[in-house]
């Protein structure tokens, strides 16, 4: 079982429209440091619309997965569900995922 720090940074790639976070509100600790990130800036104004309701301060970023605009090791943990299949290269944003994580 992963354990993960009480500051966790943790990046979701393909948040869509932020369904995982909005029905989780309740037990997503207040420390978190979340990154919502999408290809598509229509599913990020969707998922900014839905969680800013929350009061929380998740930050939204639009990029490709294959090319993840973070320095190495950025984050402690790095969801993507249900999207891999939407990736042209999977490798090379499993490549870029794996970059990102630390240790």
């Amino acid at each position: 079982m992963l354990t993960l720090p009480v500051d966790a940074r943790i990046l979701e790639i393909g948040c869509g429209s932020g369904f995982l976070w909005q029905q989780n509100a309740d037990r997503i600790p207040a420390a978190w440091d979340i990154t919502l990130s999408d290809l598509s800036s229509g599913m990020l104004d969707a998922a900014w619309r839905n969680l800013v309701v929350t009061g929380r301060a998740y930050q939204f970023k639009e990029f490709d997965a294959q090319d993840i605009p973070f320095a190495d090791e950025t984050f402690d943990a790095v969801i993507a569900n249900h999207m891999l299949y939407h990736i042209p290269d999977r490798v090379k944003a499993l490549t870029e995922i794996k970059r990102v994580l630390k240790p």
